[in-house]
């Protein structure tokens, strides 16, 4: 069973996204008087939103910048490295992975940095970019004295039990790069392993460094809630503040931990699900998801484009060739 879903990994995935959309188009249909609140929107809410969503791309091009100036050591510009976050993610949204590739290699050529220092490093970010929004929404809980109830299951030991397991993944790559493997492939993995774990672990041992990314992602965080905000404020609907650190964090998780492309569908789901679980039905965590994803993605397109991605896309086929020459 395990063999057929990773040969048919790509399938089993875009399945998954189809039923996901189909069941939300189902449910969407059925309750199709809640749609009209998409059109609700005010000007100066519309307005609010693209500039937050401009700036919420801009803080994560600053995080990225933050982590691999630390993990490469290499003197990037961060105007250069807005421009290489922007077209990486506009890439990711019309071939899957192009935008990681793109990276990749283009800061091979001009800086030297290898596939797997890349690959290090941006794994370094996702793992820091969950543990601390977990820790951000644990402090935020206790100082507010809020215990949020997720279908009627008390979210706090969820977090807690979730920041745990994330603390003990170094402690476990640390003991898996002592192991010592002689000759053949295995060993050349193992060493691509290593320098993986010596990079992961060098990225947190500086107190400076890990400051500066806690208060840059409180920062895109704090963006992220007051979007959050708007979005439902401008469908009609009344949501506690708190209750927007758990969409920011099920939203900071969609985006890390990718499922189905883009998790179409299965954000919409969940998003869902969460609104549901706070009494106020399926369909307005679904239409925020969706409002969401529409203005993400145009303004990723107009800045994408603004930059040069046209010609990257055009150039798509180029791109894959040269990764699979390296």
């Amino acid at each position: 069973m395990l063999q057929y879903l990773r040969s048919h990994q790509s399938v089993v995935k875009k399945g998954l996204m189809v039923a996901c959309i189909g069941y939300l188009a189902q449910y969407l249909w059925v309750n199709r008087d809640h749609l009209g609140v998409v059109f609700a929107f005010s000007g100066p809410q519309v307005v609010a939103i693209v500039a937050l969503v401009t700036l919420h791309n801009f803080v994560y091009a600053l995080r990225l910048y933050h982590v691999f100036c630390r993990t490469t050591g290499k003197p990037f510009r961060y105007l250069e490295w807005l421009k290489l976050a922007v077209l990486g993610r506009f890439l990711n949204h019309f071939v899957p992975q192009l935008g990681n590739v793109y990276r990749s290699l283009l800061l091979k050529k001009k800086y030297r940095v290898n596939h797997t220092v890349y690959a290090s490093s941006f794994l370094s970010f996702i793992w820091l970019d969950i543990f601390v929004n977990l820790i951000i929404a644990i402090i935020a809980f206790h100082y507010f004295k809020f215990d949020p109830l997720v279908f009627n299951i008390s979210l706090l030991p969820l977090l807690y039990l979730s920041l745990f397991s994330l603390a003990l993944i170094p402690f476990l790559f640390y003991y898996l790069s002592c192991f010592e493997i002689r000759g053949g492939r295995f060993k050349w993995l193992k060493g691509r392993f290593d320098e993986a774990m010596k990079i992961s672990i060098n990225s947190v041992k500086s107190p400076a460094f890990l400051f500066t990314f806690f208060c840059l992602t409180l920062l895109s965080s704090g963006v992220m809630v007051v979007i959050f905000y708007f979005i439902f404020s401008g469908i009609g609907v009344e949501i506690k503040n708190l209750e927007l650190i758990i969409f920011n964090l099920v939203h900071r998780l969609a985006s890390n931990i990718v499922i189905t492309p883009g998790n179409l569908g299965l954000r919409e789901l969940a998003f869902g699900a969460l609104s549901a679980s706070f009494s106020m039905g399926l369909a307005p965590g679904v239409i925020v998801s969706g409002v969401l994803r529409v203005v993400s993605f145009t303004v990723l397109v107009v800045l994408g484009l603004a930059l040069g991605g046209r010609h990257l896309l055009l150039d798509k086929e180029k791109i894959l060739d040269e990764k699979s020459r390296n």
